[in-house]
């Protein structure tokens, strides 16, 4: 199966590594370019080209999500589920998009909006 993984850090190069251990072809992605080229260079198919997203059928969203004070910060997964929309309203075929980031109950019910997939389009989320 093709993965990406948005955001290449701790827990996004962790569970990367593990679906490639079950045979699956993973793709990071992460805006950090130093990020980028280190994981390129130890083998890893990454890039900062979020368009690469079109070519895989699952994405997992692992960006940071703070907590400030009492409330959670989500600035980052509403980030990624803005450009991400860009993406999935051109793609043909269904994309499951799945937010590995701690995330409040009723966050992606939230950030469904934030991707602004046409009606017209069968949209997974988790």
């Amino acid at each position: 199966m093709k993965i990406s993984i948005i955001g290449s850090g701790h827990v996004g190069f962790n569970f990367g590594l593990s679906l490639i251990e079950k045979a699956n072809e993973v793709l990071f992605i992460d805006n950090n370019i130093k990020r980028v080229e280190e994981l390129s260079k130890k083998g890893f198919n990454s890039s900062n080209d979020f368009s690469v997203i079109e070519n895989t059928e699952i994405c997992f969203i692992c960006v940071p999500s703070p907590t400030i004070s009492t409330s959670q910060d989500i600035q980052f997964i509403e980030s990624v589920c803005a450009d991400l929309g860009k993406i999935l309203k051109e793609k043909e075929s269904y994309h499951l998009v799945t937010v590995k980031s701690t995330a409040l109950p009723g966050t992606c019910e939230n950030i469904k909006k934030t991707l602004h997939v046409p009606h017209t389009k069968v949209c997974g989320l988790l």
